[in-house]
């Protein structure tokens, strides 16, 4: 044998005796507490007065307000929107003017005392809660959604118009000189 053959099989014999007969170190030992006896608290001072809750007249927490009204019987009329236009029915307000043509056509509203309101769409009108969902070239359609008999909410869509007295001439086309539709 060689020497480094020799100088290998001695390494390797020490990492083989190494690995085998290796054990784990001991353990440390803790020392555990002694329990400590302590007296007992006294007992809570004793009233002659009882506190009883009393829920009568009184809203659940875990409820929404609105239902607990409705369970016990009172009618409360709640408005539909809070909107300036909303106070008014629709039969009290008179459309003046509109603009339409553009992306997002507005109209001119006045109510019986000569104040004016500018709306769009999707603006809230009148005490139904209604809605402007659409502006053409001289009305606006109104749409409200009415309870029925059964229960259903049904779509409820009303027209308001520029009076004609209040609508433009017609309007001159240049090129033909005739009136533009």
């Amino acid at each position: 044998m060689t020497r480094s053959q020799l100088f290998r099989l001695g390494v390797s014999a020490i990492v083989a005796s190494a690995c085998g007969t290796s054990q784990p170190a001991p353990a440390p030992v803790v020392a555990r507490p002694k329990a400590v006896v302590t007296a007992a608290p006294p007992p809570p001072p004793t009233s002659s007065l009882q506190y009883a809750y009393n829920p009568v007249g009184k809203r659940d927490p875990f409820r929404a307000p609105g239902p607990a009204a409705r369970l016990s019987g009172e009618a409360e009329e709640t408005p539909l929107c809070s909107e300036a236009l909303c106070q008014y029915k629709l039969d009290e307000l008179t459309v003046v003017a509109v603009m339409s043509g553009d992306a997002n056509p507005a109209a001119m509203v006045e109510d019986r005392a000569g104040m004016g309101f500018l709306v769009h769409r999707f603006s809230k009108v009148g005490k139904e809660g209604g809605q402007v969902t659409a502006i053409s070239r001289e009305c606006l359609t109104v749409t409200a959604y009415v309870s029925g008999v059964d229960g259903k909410a049904r779509p409820s869509r009303t027209e308001m118009c520029v009076r004609p007295d209040q609508r433009n001439a017609p309007v001159l086309d240049y090129l033909t000189g005739k009136p533009r539709p």
